[in-house]
């Protein structure tokens, strides 16, 4: 007669009953997973030598794993064979039942509509502040552009500043600051509230880069940050700031280009197949698109890490054009 064969998912699962038997006997316990107990008692005792002679330092319990590390172990685990994951589920000092708890744990509807723990505010806390720099030091960067463009100075562009989505007015305030009369534009309107709360502009304009709500020839500076790439058609939208751009005045903009968010979006694909960010244009493209404009073009790459679903921290790269267009078409 053949001895039976035992997974290691179910000696890990057997393990976990033990661990957990609130008073039962391991023979209870072995009686109920029809296993002899002498057997159950010597996976017991390979389980605690392997665990002294591979952990030279206390191992974290299951429950006292964070949500980033949960998370990253899901990602790290996904798509292995069975004998993979119960051997890679001994190397990080868990079992396969807490991966499959864990994911469960993700996908709960429920879950999401909790408030986040304290822990969890904290990190989206930091992560906000951490994207609101990184937008920031772009900005500013798309704005040092312009010295590499023509050897002028803003004052010498005129007073009108447009900050085409202007989000909480960071820039808004920048133009406002150097003395410039500034109209504030965002499709939303809690961003412009928050803008007008801080008395970031002169005007306040709720509307669309792509339908810019202004009259033709208006603006002497127009400036955008990060905007662009959510736009319908990055066409259409040069376009409407070329159009309310008067004679002589200048458009800044950055944006991202192709292979941006990549490593998110690679991230998110192994956690549940779907890539969750944008399709960017390539530089190539975009240069193609503002051909017709006399313009500068240059390129940075930045690196930021980004919070994915409230835990796992991703390091990204973004690919950012900085353009800067004086209001003078090619003929």
């Amino acid at each position: 007669m053949e001895k039976p064969t035992y997974s290691e998912e179910f000696k890990e699962q057997a393990l976990c009953k033990v661990y957990h038997r609130n008073g039962r006997t391991m023979k209870a316990i072995a009686d109920e997973l029809n296993v002899p107990p002498r057997k159950l008692r010597s996976w017991l005792e390979s389980a605690r030598a392997k665990k002294m002679t591979t952990s030279s330092q206390r191992e974290k319990r299951p429950e006292e794993w964070s949500i980033e590390a949960r998370l990253l172990a899901l990602q790290q685990s996904h798509g292995l064979a069975e004998s993979e994951l119960a051997s890679w589920c001994r190397g990080q000092g868990i079992f396969v039942h807490h991966l499959k708890q864990w994911r469960a744990d993700f996908c709960d509807p429920k879950r999401t509509q909790r408030s986040p723990a304290g822990a969890e505010i904290r990190e989206l806390t930091l992560e906000n502040k951490r994207l609101a720099g990184m937008s920031t030091l772009i900005g500013s960067h798309a704005l040092a552009a312009e010295g590499n463009f023509k050897d002028k100075g803003y004052n010498d562009y005129g007073r009108s500043v447009l900050d085409a989505g202007c989000g909480t007015g960071y820039f808004s305030r920048y133009w406002r600051n150097l003395g410039k009369e500034v109209i504030a534009l965002d499709l939303s309107e809690a961003m412009l509230h928050q803008a007008k709360k801080q008395q970031s502009a002169d005007t306040y304009l709720l509307g669309d880069i792509e339908h810019i709500p202004l009259l033709n020839k208006k603006i002497d500076i127009c400036f955008s940050n990060l905007v662009m790439q959510w736009c319908h058609s990055l066409a259409t939208a040069l376009a409407e700031l070329y159009r309310v751009t008067q004679p002589g005045g200048i458009i800044i903009f950055s944006t991202l280009a192709e292979g941006s968010l990549d490593e998110l979006g690679c991230a998110w694909q192994q956690v549940d197949g779907h890539r969750h960010i944008n399709d960017f244009p390539s530089v190539a493209q975009i240069q193609a698109v503002c051909a017709n404009y006399y313009h500068h073009l240059s390129c940075r790459l930045h690196q930021f890490f980004s919070l994915m679903c409230l835990c796992l921290c991703v390091p990204c790269k973004a690919l950012v054009p900085h353009i800067c267009i004086i209001d003078e078409k090619k003929g």
